[in-house]
């Protein structure tokens, strides 16, 4: 494999053939903000966030990081006036759409449109707001859909149809009247893994078993091996108060590389049911007693 030598914000550093400049600056942490890049998925372009100044073959370009190779000597700045404030435009374009919902959303504290709308110190937008009203979606026990919160990053999309192999979102519509959706509005039909909440940024997929039971900032955080099944799953438990209150994943933990299916994400409110046993029984004569 080839390696390719450039420079990123007055920083040598090297990086595969083939890599995008996005993964090349993540990978030398050098930080490029962006909603829609996730390392496991396929390169979309929907956010627009990414966008760099690239100077390659004593040309110099505007480009989308996420969608555009590493090259040899290319010099990269992420961070340069006319960058700063077209990030700027596209975001103020996302909140005009976006539900701020934020003191209710239980994204809030790891939702990264709210983190880049801290870091850019954003005042009130220049677009006129023009928010849809659209009714949430709970037609399944586990996951929830508010399309008011989406900012059709196209990562739920991306997910289910690269790792679940499920298919069982996509875009719907063109234009404002875009949403993420199933084929004809039907109930959702899939394994419920919750890959969909998992690479979600901004909220708009919810694991409806947390609801109101924890902020992210509260909960402590334990890494550890599913009980389901023989494969050996890494999840990582959010507790408050020593209760349970939701099984997260980690892309960098174990050979799931952050994937989980519905018994290992959704399936822990057994863990403090009422009906558990908390002592060894005994038959005798047809009844159970404490051992």
């Amino acid at each position: 494999m080839n390696i390719i030598n450039l420079v990123i914000n007055d920083k040598p550093i090297s990086a595969p053939e083939g890599t995008n400049v996005f993964q090349a600056a993540l990978d030398n942490n050098i930080y490029i903000p962006g909603l829609c890049y996730h390392p496991k998925l396929s390169q979309f372009g929907g956010c627009r966030l990414c966008y760099v100044e690239v100077t390659e073959r004593k040309r110099t370009s505007h480009r989308f990081a996420c969608a555009h190779p590493v090259s040899e000597g290319m010099i990269v700045k992420v961070d340069t006036p006319r960058v700063i404030r077209y990030r700027k435009s596209v975001m103020e374009y996302l909140l005009a759409h976006h539900e701020l919902s934020c003191p209710t959303c239980d994204k809030s504290g790891e939702c990264g449109l709210q983190n880049i709308t801290y870091e850019m110190n954003l005042a009130p937008g220049r677009f006129r707001t023009v928010r849809m009203h659209q009714p949430v979606i709970r037609d399944n026990p586990v996951l929830e859909l508010n399309r008011n919160r989406c900012i059709l990053c196209g990562r739920c999309v991306s997910a289910c149809k690269e790792i679940e192999g499920n298919s069982a979102i996509d875009f719907q519509n063109r234009g404002f009247k875009t949403v993420i959706g199933t084929a004809f509005d039907r109930p959702l039909e899939c394994s419920f893994c919750g890959g969909c909440v998992a690479v979600c940024p901004t909220g708009a997929w919810q694991d409806r078993t947390l609801g109101f039971r924890g902020r992210p900032w509260e909960f402590a955080s334990t890494p550890t091996i599913c009980p389901y099944c023989s494969v050996g799953c890494t999840v990582v438990v959010n507790t408050k108060t020593d209760d349970v209150r939701r099984i997260v994943s980690n892309d960098r933990l174990g050979i799931n590389e952050g994937n989980l299916c519905v018994k290992g994400r959704f399936g822990h409110e057994f863990i403090h049911s009422p009906e558990r046993l908390k002592t060894p029984l005994i038959r005798k004569n047809g009844e159970l007693y404490p051992a």
